[in-house]
């Protein structure tokens, strides 16, 4: 369980999710990025095969085998769906209709998963409405048999977890400032730096938002440390890229960068006066906060920055004992 080929197999790689993205865009591509987000979560990838079955009963369709070796799902050495014949549900009886569609719901929670990984990945995998200037020969339609319009209902889930993260949430004016600075970050790409005293509730409406936006951005929050192989480990871990403990620096922070700019991701950092160097006697720059506004940020990489005034305070400490040149952050910001 702790070899790196399979830690780093378990959610969705976003690497090959921000490839796959490249091919689509507008809800397609967020949702692209809303199933490869909720595959890093714990139960995220079957959470959301409960959530569609849950949510639309009524697109479980009930389907008889051609033969008794049929199998629901796609065909390991082909990769094209394994032929079935639809019948008509009023031929059955209502205690058999009901069993055909116990046992086809135990089907699809089983291969939902399967199914939402290769969506992310698959570029010969053609979803409704996605427009391709050449088709490929073995192209085939994203769809899931014995469940109808499987798409439409993935983004219809996206869509109202997106809208139940404001329900019930009160706007105050902190939320407003911190909601409005991070709506400025992602609709012009430039970097943003919320800077607030401990305690106001930055933290609150910053996850409200996320929430709001989920398919368009990653956060990551940082713990006490200036180690770069944490912060890139933990970055990699947030974006889906391979960050185990056998990953060096290097490795790690050239996928994170590929991941950010090819994605067009939003990158949230919450904690951020953490990256910087501290102490009375600190003589080193801050490389990592360099790295974030040279890799990303001028690569066209939408970064947000939420802090306490220690930020400042460290800041200027830095400056002063080490000559390192702040305007080329401010300029950035």
């Amino acid at each position: 369980m702790s070899d790196p080929i399979f830690v780093e197999r378990r959610p969705i790689s976003g690497l090959c999710t921000a490839q796959r993205a490249q091919l689509v865009s507008g809800e397609l591509r967020r949702l692209l990025f809303w199933i490869q987000g909720r595959s890093l979560e714990p139960n995220g990838l079957a959470g959301i095969a409960s959530e569609l079955l849950d949510s639309f009963p009524d697109h479980v369709s009930v389907w008889r085998p051609v033969d008794a070796s049929y199998q629901l799902g796609f065909d390991t050495k082909s990769g094209a769906v394994r032929s079935i014949e639809e019948i008509d549900i009023e031929v059955l009886s209502p205690m058999e209709q009901e069993a055909w569609r116990a046992n086809l719901r135990q089907r699809l929670r089983a291969e939902i998963p399967a199914f939402l990984m290769r969506l992310c990945v698959d570029p010969g995998m053609r979803m409704p409405g996605e427009q391709r200037v050449r088709v490929p020969d073995r192209m085939t339609v994203a769809e899931l048999p014995g469940f109808k319009d499987v798409v439409s209902c993935l983004v219809a889930i996206m869509n109202r977890s997106r809208r139940d993260a404001s329900a019930g949430t009160a706007v105050t004016s902190v939320g407003k400032i911190v909601s409005d600075h991070l709506d400025f970050c992602r609709n012009t790409r430039e970097m943003v730096v919320i800077c607030g005293r401990e305690g106001i509730g930055k933290t609150a409406a910053m996850t409200t938002w996320l929430k709001r936006n989920q398919g368009d951005v990653r956060r990551i929050t940082l713990t006490a440390t200036n180690n770069q192989t944490e912060f890139f480990r933990a970055l990699a871990s947030t974006l889906g890229v391979a960050a185990s403990y056998t990953r060096k620096v290097d490795e790690m922070k050239g996928r994170c960068a590929d991941m950010l700019q090819s994605s067009g991701l939003m990158l949230v950092i919450d904690e951020a006066h953490q990256i910087l160097p501290r102490g009375k006697r600190v003589e080193t720059t801050p490389v990592l906060l360099e790295w974030i506004y040279s890799a990303l940020r001028d690569e066209g990489v939408p970064v947000a920055l939420v802090c306490t005034p220690q930020f400042r305070i460290w800041a200027a400490n830095i400056q002063k004992r080490t000559g390192w040149n702040a305007d080329q952050f401010l300029r950035r910001t």
